[in-house]
């Protein structure tokens, strides 16, 4: 949890074989808008890294994770997610 003065946020940190490479904020059903209650990508390293005026957003942890499997077979850098475990980590 990360408390920012007015709200706590929920961040996970985002590895592919041990290497950061992402952070995930739940933005909070409080919210309003389409993002509410959804998983955005707030900061992408490397090949997560995004120039996309609106980073992409995701229902839950699991949807995140497909994205970075999807990352991590198109880049060949990485082991398959699926073959190394979760790499979606609690924080």
């Amino acid at each position: 949890m990360f408390d920012n003065g007015s709200q706590r946020l929920e961040s996970r940190l985002v590895f592919l074989d041990d290497v950061f490479v992402a952070v995930l904020t739940h933005i909070g059903a409080e919210h309003s808008g389409a993002r509410s209650g959804k998983w955005l990508l707030k900061v992408g390293c490397g090949p997560c890294e995004t120039a996309a005026k609106e980073p992409p957003s995701f229902q839950d942890p699991q949807e995140a994770s497909e994205w970075f499997a999807a990352i991590a077979a198109r880049t060949g850098r990485f082991t398959d997610p699926a073959e190394s475990g979760s790499f979606v980590s609690r924080g």
